[in-house]
């Protein structure tokens, strides 16, 4: 429990200005400038080639843009009572509760709150800790369990997950119990297997913010109600969403969108 007398609220939202990236001489995609709050889901689209996964790479730190900056920033709110001064008239007093005037300032009781406002811009390992990123490209260790699996991404956030925590995960994400439970490694898994392993991997340790590069690949209509209706859960609790997508289903769960063009 918190026992400072100040209330820290904190609330992060991302703001990139003017993001470019080129591999070569040409740059992959036009300038990209945008503003993510709390609670929104936002779909990056455009055609093959565009820079999706490129721009879901720069925001979530994994790429350095050659131009411009995307930041994550966090807004700190410090509730602090404050004690409420009356400016009394001079009169012989000692020196030390004199005002500049010679009056004397004393507390009447009467408190008032006042808000005090820093915005801090979270380093790398900021960003890594509070980020859940799921792609069908991302690689998974095929000797491990799903569980195992799981456990790994946990710990190497530096977050402890509870007994029982890693499966009821997958089977959130679909994933059969007997398999999730089994010790069959990933590398047996199915491509729709797979992906909902990774799905359970990006959302674990409840992220502030779900980086999600075309996460209903290779998942039946039943694995992508299940993703949709999570995305659904984690955004009204709050989180920012980004989901890299041209697929219709996607797009529509989202409040907006960031249409890239290819250059």
């Amino acid at each position: 429990m918190n026992t400072n007398p100040s209330t820290l609220v904190n609330n992060l939202r991302i703001v990139a200005s003017g993001v470019v990236k080129r591999y070569t001489a040409r740059p992959v995609m036009k300038p990209v400038s945008f503003e993510a709050h709390a609670g929104e889901i936002i779909a990056i689209t455009g055609a093959n080639g565009a820079g999706k996964s490129t721009l879901l790479k720069i925001i979530a730190g994994v790429l350095s843009p050659t131009k411009g900056s995307c930041e994550w920033r966090r807004h700190l709110d410090h509730m602090v009572m404050v004690k409420r001064k009356t400016v009394l008239p001079m009169r012989k007093e000692p020196a030390s509760g004199r005002n500049a005037n010679g009056s004397i300032s004393q507390s009447t009781g009467d408190d008032r709150v006042h808000e005090m406002r820093d915005n801090i811009v979270l380093d790398h390992d900021g960003i890594r800790k509070i980020q859940g990123f799921a792609a069908p490209y991302l690689e998974l260790y095929g000797e491990l369990t799903a569980i195992e699996h799981v456990e790994l991404v946990a710990d190497l956030k530096g977050f402890h997950m509870g007994k029982g925590e890693p499966l009821d995960l997958l089977l959130r994400f679909g994933l059969a119990p007997e398999i999730a439970k089994s010790d069959r490694p990933l590398s047996a898994y199915s491509s729709g297997m797979k992906q909902r392993v990774r799905c359970a991997i990006g959302f674990a340790c409840t992220p502030e913010v779900f980086l999600l590069d075309e996460i209903t690949s290779n998942l039946d209509d039943e694995g992508t109600k299940n993703v949709l209706g999570e995305i659904h859960s984690v955004s009204n609790a709050g989180a920012i969403v980004f989901l890299a997508t041209n697929d219709s289903r996607e797009r529509e769960i989202a409040h907006r969108e960031i249409r890239l063009e290819a250059v």
